[in-house]
């Protein structure tokens, strides 16, 4: 099988796998992390019981990925927000006793994120997207998917009430340029 080919079809089958073990993977490895969820079809495809036993099961559709979206904590250097800062300004992450001195940069949390999917779900290409840079469409459909880690119930309560916000911002804005486009279209 050539790589475009492996690429486009990961997974010929669907793959179960523990969302517990995936959650406590990523709290273990990745202590950048301050919140991770878990999008797309292997949230939406949860199996209860059934042939595979426990309730924390889900299943990675065949030919499809596993999509996390993943909100770091903001180096050390920048706990302060400023409006050039990735951490919204509404929900600055202060840096806590656990935080290791110098944290690790995204491309690294990315491989490490990387790592932990393939060992946990092996096989399935991981999808993993950064929501403190994210655009706003993108972080509030992140919203509907399964909270794996939380360590920062504050910061994630902050960030869900931002989002939103901003989220129907973006809408009313969007709405507001359809209009113009149509009442411009109907102006001879």
């Amino acid at each position: 099988m050539s790589l475009s080919q492996r690429y486009r079809n990961p997974n010929p089958e669907p793959v179960p796998f523990s969302l517990s073990t995936l959650a406590q993977a990523i709290e273990v490895e990745a202590p950048e992390v301050v919140f991770a969820l878990l999008l797309g079809s292997a949230a939406e495809a949860q199996d209860l019981g059934g042939d595979h036993g426990a309730a924390d099961t889900c299943t990675v559709p065949a030919r499809s990925d596993l999509d996390i979206a993943v909100y770091l904590e903001a180096p050390p250097e920048s706990n302060t927000a400023t409006a050039t800062s990735r951490v919204p300004v509404a929900s600055p992450v202060p840096a806590t006793a656990a935080t290791p001195a110098a944290l690790r940069s995204e491309l690294d949390t990315l491989l490490a994120l990387e790592a932990v999917c393939e060992r946990v779900v092996p096989g399935v290409r991981a999808d993993i997207g950064i929501l403190n840079s994210a655009g706003v469409v993108y972080r509030y459909e992140s919203l509907n998917g399964r909270l794996l880690v939380n360590r920062d119930p504050e910061a994630y309560a902050a960030f869900f009430s931002l989002t939103c916000r901003m989220y129907e911002e973006q809408i009313l804005h969007f709405e507001r340029q359809l209009r113009y486009r149509r009442e411009a279209a109907s102006t001879p």
